[in-house]
């Protein structure tokens, strides 16, 4: 018998149980596929933003112990600060403002429900007692928190970064405004803090209390720089998290400081600059700093970076370095005459230079004052 072979057409009916090529048109495009592909990315990041979040969190309450030579001589007269932390008429007022905390935060503190009659009076007096040691000189306190979702934790973690970054750009050698600052900044991490308990819980409530009680207690510095200048101040607020990162660009501030000193030394004119920068910054004699050696300005300018590299780094990256310090001269010299109440700069005459010293150099950089600029530098050399 001869045997028959059939061929049978592929993507045929006949053909389509046993044949997995698929049928024209069925291939997926690059676009649906590039689509596929957002949608799943798309849906595992809103996963993961619905998903629970824990922010670990730890700070220290740390007793004062490193006093200012006005502190420890004046000791008797100030008495040794006190190593315990009590009640505050102005942290209950605030802890007490926000119904819905207490309704969050207190029946697990206190055992009793937040709809039992006495309920707002155990709590005022939980808040009006609350009395603990520092004797150790430390006091850690776990403030960590668990969120419900990820996209709360991002959402307030945004807002107190803002908080933060303004609180940073304000100039730390301006005591007054920096008090203003920290005052403006507190407020404003306790109406964030007071938001919070929509979005979870802390980890430990008491011990997140406590440092919510610290942050309006009068004796506790919530910046290290008042410590010194305030003999009230008791204790300090460490957060450990944020003392590491800080660690960690002070040493980054200083290796850039120390090469930059070391670039700066095959300029002499530049270490001068920068020497009398650092002597106007720090409210030293410039001309007495004029008058030391090279080799004893450099030693300063060593010191300075590493005592305070972010400084040091933005006198010795700015583009007017050299200009500055021309004009400083001028006015060391007597050449130029700055205003014993303002900034203003003038000749001896009354010519008005500028407004302040970046005015001043705009003056000397037009062209129309080269005859008074020359006529300057040269009686410079003459010194």
């Amino acid at each position: 018998m001869t045997d028959i072979k059939i061929e049978i057409p592929k993507g045929s009916p006949a053909n389509s149980g046993n044949d997995n090529t698929p049928a024209e048109g069925s291939t997926p495009s690059a676009d649906q596929t590039q689509a596929e592909l957002e949608a799943k990315e798309k849906a595992a990041l809103e996963a993961e933003l619905e998903a629970p979040y824990f922010e670990k969190k730890t700070v220290v309450i740390s007793s004062v112990r490193n006093y200012s030579a006005y502190r420890r001589i004046n000791m008797q007269a100030l008495g040794k600060p006190k190593a315990t932390i009590g009640s505050s008429v102005k942290s209950v007022r605030i802890l007490m403002s926000d119904k819905g905390e207490l309704a969050a935060y207190y029946p697990e503190i206190i055992g009793v429900a937040a709809n039992h009659p006495d309920f707002v009076t155990r709590v005022k007096g939980y808040l009006n007692n609350i009395f603990f040691d520092v004797n150790d000189g430390d006091k850690e306190l776990n403030i960590s928190f668990h969120y419900n979702h990820k996209r709360d934790y991002l959402t307030v973690k945004a807002e107190e970064d803002k908080i933060l970054a303004a609180y940073e750009k304000v100039d730390r050698s301006n005591e007054a405004e920096l008090y203003k600052a920290a005052v403006k900044r507190d407020e404003a991490i306790t109406r964030l803090e007071q938001t919070k308990y929509q979005y979870g819980m802390p980890d430990n409530v008491e011990e997140y209390i406590i440092w919510r009680h610290c942050l309006n207690y009068p004796d506790v510095a919530k910046d290290e720089a008042f410590i010194n200048s305030n003999a009230t101040l008791r204790f300090f607020i460490k957060d450990v998290a944020k003392e590491e990162n800080r660690k960690v660009k002070l040493i980054v501030e200083r290796k850039k400081a120390i090469e930059r000193l070391v670039e700066l030394q095959s300029s002499p004119s530049k270490v001068s600059a920068a020497y009398i920068q650092y002597c106007r910054t720090n409210g030293l004699n410039i001309s007495d700093g004029l008058n030391k050696t090279s080799l004893e300005q450099v030693d300063d300018l060593m010191k300075f970076a590493t005592e305070d590299p972010k400084k040091f780094n933005s006198i010795v990256t700015d583009k007017n370095l050299l200009d500055k310090a021309f004009i400083e001269i001028l006015i060391t010299r007597g050449e130029l005459v700055r205003s014993e109440y303002n900034q203003q700069i003038n000749t001896p005459d009354g010519l008005f230079v500028g407004a302040n010293i970046n005015d001043a150099i705009a003056f000397f950089k037009n062209p129309d004052n080269n005859g008074l600029k020359n006529k300057l530098e040269n009686k410079l050399k003459l010194f």
